[in-house]
């Protein structure tokens, strides 16, 4: 008897965390506090936003670009292109405008979703994206009042009210696009990378693994990493597998904010590169007693190799294990990481 042929697509993982955990929290922070949203409001919502891409024209292989931080809209979007079988092209928001106008033109977005506070680094792009057939603006606090020339502007939450929640996933080959990466800090143009359902899949089943990041419907997830790069180091889609919490930034980078929200969301898991966590250090030995990360107990650290000196801290000071990792966009994201250290008394690390 042979095993079942189930094809590896995204959309077979991506409405689980829905299922198994409907009432756990997606919270996205704001200019005053957080927003909060469920599991289930959220994967109702990325339905609808499919059915607001498709009346809008996008078919299966379409490129959707995001210009967008990370935030509970931008999670719909990534859950939506997935299972409509459209293309999530993740825009850089820290690109040039000439690097932008490249890969919004080499890519041939049809539709670009931006956050609102987003909207004037988008907006040097008028007439120059000639492929862009509409922009969704997701609002946030402070921006209601926006106002755009780009082309046929309509608020997010108008373009996908009244929608059906419920969306008839297709069924596609799994090695079709799921997502489209361009790279940074190469020579010329950046380098257009591809992401498949099945590369996507098995990423996201090897990325939760024990000896890999850990992660478990148990984790409260502080996802540092900007989704606009290298899917957010395949974090958005494991998370949503998992029905996990998930605590997003949105904009708001600094050490002050990020401890906050590690504190008050009773943070386990975050992941992001060294800068982050040197300055996250620097506040918090500055602020002796002010901060309780009891809660946390390991990061992910990406991008360059970080001192020893700064993992022996948060594992001697905090108790908090640091699991390095290293990858690429063209990775699919990640490609190896460390996780050797699993109890205090086996800690052996050299010195600087």
């Amino acid at each position: 008897m042979a095993m079942q042929h189930t094809p590896l697509l995204m959309h077979t993982i991506l409405d689980r965390g829905a299922k198994v955990a409907p009432n756990e929290e997606i919270v996205t922070a704001t200019e005053n506090g957080v927003r909060r949203q469920t599991y289930l409001e959220t994967r109702n919502r990325a339905h609808q936003l499919a059915h607001a891409l498709k009346d809008a024209g996008v078919q299966v292989g379409d490129r959707v670009g995001t210009f967008m931080w990370n935030g509970s809209r931008h999670l719909e979007a990534y859950h939506a292109c997935a299972g409509m079988g459209a293309v999530l092209h993740t825009l850089n928001i820290r690109l040039s405008d000439k690097d932008l106008e490249y890969i919004i033109d080499h890519a041939q977005d049809k539709l670009i979703i931006v956050d609102a506070d987003a909207l004037p680094l988008l907006e040097v792009l008028k007439d120059r994206m000639p492929s862009v057939e509409r922009v969704v603006v997701a609002t946030e606090e402070g921006f209601e009042g926006w106002q755009t020339d780009l082309p046929n502007p309509v608020d997010y939450e108008d373009f996908i009210a009244g929608k059906p929640t419920d969306y008839d996933w297709p069924s596609i080959d799994e090695n079709s696009p799921l997502g489209l990466c361009y790279t940074s800090g190469t020579t010329g143009h950046p380098k257009g990378v591809e992401y498949e359902h099945r590369s996507q899949y098995l990423h996201t089943m090897a990325q939760c693994m024990t000896d890999s990041m850990n992660l478990s419907a148990t984790d409260a997830l502080l996802g540092i990493v900007p989704m606009f790069h290298a899917m957010g180091w395949g974090l958005p889609w494991s998370a949503l597998m998992l029905g996990c919490k998930q605590v997003m930034p949105h904009r708001f980078m600094d050490p002050k904010r990020l401890l906050e929200l590690i504190e008050s969301e009773g943070v386990t898991v975050s992941a992001g590169v060294p800068t982050i966590w040197q300055g996250i250090r620097g506040l918090y030995q500055g602020s002796p007693g002010k901060y309780d990360l009891s809660n946390l107990s390991r990061l992910t650290c990406g991008g360059s190799a970080p001192p020893s000196s700064l993992i022996r801290w948060y594992w001697d000071e905090l108790g908090v294990e640091m699991i390095q990792g290293w990858g690429m966009t063209e990775t699919s994201p990640l490609a190896t990481l460390s996780r050797r250290v699993m109890k205090r008394s086996q800690l052996s690390i050299s010195e600087d």
